[in-house]
């Protein structure tokens, strides 16, 4: 196959002509291109071959491409940048999670799937798409154990302040989880693998139960610290999501995660966001030691009642969970009081506990998920329930229900519903009670609280108290602060609620405003309000219209 430049070629040597920066390429084939010129021609040309010609493009130089000597001359003339790949054998499954966690490029991935790479080389280096070091074995284990990771939801913005040390890389300080938002809207990402899916249990729900026949992998505490370290340099990631099956037993598998993350903080001096999953069962010794350089640690609780966990995890209990929540609540206690008499006193979990919920596998109320949310918020002091719809991975185990698809709206609503209890002072006997033990899956359940207590409507927003104007539809929380700061200098009008924030389309059902007789609640009845808010269902029938060729 001829190399030749992508569509933009006149576009591009006319741009390189005009600036003075000559390139050219010297010589091609399907697998090989040599660039002579300077370094930001030769990234122009690299950044413009297509996926057609077979060779990779949209590489980032400076950064990754190195010259022949090794070196990265930001703007030095006369250097040679070579590309090559070599085949045969390249691992689809490998290649894909490459794609789906944005290790490598759409471009790169084609190439690697269209000539049968096995390792590409830039300079006579090898790497795995902006010079990332990893052999075959590797890329196979991260293929295995990232597809094995995903069924963990636990993601969320690290709310720790972990800050970078001298030479030391990285800084936890405003990032987070893969996949995920942080505070001030940046998506963030993280390296989400498993240690290991080899696992001595046999959980009906999981996708790693011993009994299944699935590949299986475990990487060594070696080959995780150089994966997270070399992605780290490179900006794909912001931290590690580390969790793992149980491997002979729960103290031997936390030990083999304290290590890598013990050579992570004390030999890498590595300072960003970690995340590990501890194992239910682990010793004390070993709970504390990982509190000790994680910025979270979690325990996932999975069945919400303890006989149905019983039924469809023999080997686990509520208890053998509850244990170590316990012993990571004692130890931030504990280092809580240190930091008062010590200043410099090291942290423990600075980023608190959280669990994971498994909805849907199960025959729970949504009820009864709440409230045993709200003990853990206020027991074991929880940042954070995550709820994960259950996906039916084991659709030959009978224990399981026979479901299509995940319960993603249930799955929503109780996320909100939790919001409600976390912020908006709503306790989980309000949200539900004996009559509705289930969340309305048609409307969010602020909205549903509002309808089924028509009496605590319209409210007063010029004179009402802070908790009770949160509880009105279509206002949040900096909704409601602003009312609160402005009523002190004037009367609030609808036009004043519009520019605040307030979805008046909701509230207007809910307040009464001195200056505008509204229609509310208790003129126009429960019934209309649902009617008139709810949205609206498509047809059983309704198709989606073509259109013409």
């Amino acid at each position: 196959m001829e190399l030749c430049h992508a569509d933009g070629k006149d576009q591009e040597e006319s741009r390189a002509h005009r600036s003075g920066r000559g390139a050219e390429i010297v010589r091609g084939s399907a697998t090989t291109a040599v660039i002579r010129g300077t370094h930001n021609s030769a990234r122009t040309i690299f950044k413009n071959i297509t996926p057609s010609t077979g060779i990779l493009g949209r590489m980032k130089p400076p950064a990754f491409i190195r010259d022949g000597a090794g070196n990265n001359p930001s703007g030095v003339n006369a250097a040679a940048w070579t590309a090559t790949a070599r085949p045969p054998n390249a691992r689809a499954a490998a290649c894909n999670v490459m794609r789906n966690k944005r290790i490598m490029t759409e471009p790169f991935c084609l190439l690697l799937e269209k000539t049968g790479a096995k390792d590409v080389y830039i300079n006579k280096q090898p790497c795995v798409h902006a010079g990332v070091s990893m052999n075959e074995s590797t890329a196979v284990k991260l293929a295995i154990l990232a597809e094995s990771a995903k069924y963990d939801v636990s993601c969320a913005s690290s709310g720790t302040s972990r800050k970078s040390t001298p030479g030391g890389i990285g800084s936890s300080t405003g990032w987070g989880l893969c996949h995920s938002f942080a505070a001030d809207g940046r998506c963030i990402s993280l390296l989400k693998v498993l240690l290991s899916n080899v696992c001595e249990y046999d959980c009906a729900y999981c996708v790693n139960r011993r009994s299944n026949d699935i590949p299986r992998a475990t990487f060594t505490a070696r080959e995780l610290v150089e994966l997270t370290i070399e992605f780290y340099r490179r900006n794909y990631i912001e931290g590690l999501f580390l969790s793992s099956g149980v491997i002979a037993s729960p103290d031997n598998t936390m030990e083999r995660m304290v290590r890598v993350l013990k050579e992570l903080r004390v030999r890498e001096r590595f300072n960003g966001y970690i995340h590990m999953k501890s194992i239910p069962g682990a010793s004390r010794e070993l709970v504390h030691a990982a509190g000790r350089y994680a910025d979270r640690l979690s325990v996932n609780i999975e069945i919400p009642s303890d006989a149905n966990l019983r039924y469809l995890a023999p080997e686990k209990n509520h208890e053998t969970v509850y244990a170590p929540m316990r012993l990571i609540q004692q130890g931030m206690d504990q280092n809580l009081e240190e930091r008062k008499r010590f200043r410099h006193a090291p942290r423990f979990a600075p980023a608190g506990q959280s669990t994971q919920l498994i909805i849907g596998a199960s025959n729970e109320r949504d009820r009864d998920i709440l409230r045993l949310s709200s003990l853990l918020y206020q027991g074991p002091k929880l940042k954070r329930v995550f709820y994960s719809g259950f996906i039916p991975v084991n659709e030959y185990d009978s224990r399981l229900p026979a479901l299509r698809q995940a319960p993603l709206v249930r799955e929503n609503r109780l996320y909100q519903a939790d919001w409600l209890m976390r912020f908006y002072h709503f306790d989980a006997d309000e949200i539900l009670d004996e009559a509705t033990p289930d969340l309305d899956l048609e409307i969010d359940p602020k909205l549903a609280w509002a309808l089924r207590h028509p009496e605590f409507f319209p409210l007063d927003l010029n004179t009402a108290e802070y908790e009770h104007i949160l509880r009105v539809p279509g206002i949040g929380r900096k909704s409601a602060l602003r009312i609160v700061a402005a009523r002190r200098f004037r009367k609030l009008t609808t036009e004043h609620l519009k520019k605040m924030g307030v979805v008046l389309k909701r509230a207007r059902f809910f307040i009464a405003m001195r200056e505008k007789t509204l229609f509310t609640i208790q003129e126009a009845g429960p019934a209309f309000v649902r009617k008139t808010l709810a949205p609206r269902q498509p047809p059983v029938n309704a198709v989606q219209l073509a259109l013409p060729v």
